[in-house]
């Protein structure tokens, strides 16, 4: 597979609350296999035989120490300055995915948001206690895979080049430039993760 590194947004707990939520409802088509509660062509073949599961549990592994208290204890403690060092953004962190691991569970969450996805799907969806309830994790889970698979421009280039080269302890003052591509790539964020929220897109 093909390894990404992938500039991911500090959200805190909310990325890694869906993952959480996420691998909560996958474990329930994998424990109704195993049981043999399910039988082969039952489920959808994106979230059967558990490697959806396995593919969020390595991107969880991967994303959890860009975010918050995680990346604190990763080390990961740098600020991300304007120009100036006169404003602190939103961090951004870089997280090495696989993209055959984004693209499973991309289709896992197309396959639990399909207008008619089958009695098993609605059954967990409806029965699994999750933290987030289950149409609204299917959003979620599709918004935080586009996060991951975000199309590559110039922006996002420039600022990955210049955080793989920083200390992740040290701050960076980003130079005009750079500060533009950071705005460019914030409206790409909010858009997708909080449909371009004004307030969520302030706090970058």
């Amino acid at each position: 597979m093909t390894t990404r590194s992938v500039l991911m947004p500090d959200q805190h707990d909310d990325l890694l609350a869906v993952l959480a939520a996420a691998e909560e409802l996958l474990l329930t088509f994998t424990s109704w296999e195993e049981d043999g509660d399910v039988f082969d062509g039952q489920l959808p073949d994106a979230l059967a035989g558990g490697a959806a599961l396995e593919a969020l549990r390595r991107i969880a592994a991967a994303v959890r120490p860009t975010q918050g208290r995680h990346a604190v204890e990763a080390g990961r403690t740098g600020r991300l300055l304007a120009p100036g060092g006169t404003y602190e953004h939103v961090p951004l962190r870089l997280a090495h995915v696989e993209m055959g691991d984004v693209e499973a569970l991309a289709a896992a969450a197309r396959a639990l948001g399909a207008p008619y996805p089958g009695e098993w799907v609605e059954a967990a969806l409806s029965e699994t206690d999750t933290a987030i309830p289950g149409p609204q994790l299917v959003v979620r889970l599709a918004q935080l895979t586009g996060l991951l698979d975000l199309a590559e421009t110039p922006s996002t280039t420039l600022l990955r080049e210049r955080l793989a080269d920083a200390d992740p302890a040290a701050d960076i003052v980003l130079t005009a430039e750079e500060e533009s591509a950071y705005q460019s790539l914030a409206d790409r964020f909010t858009a997708m993760w909080s449909l371009s929220s004004p307030l969520a897109r302030f706090l970058y």
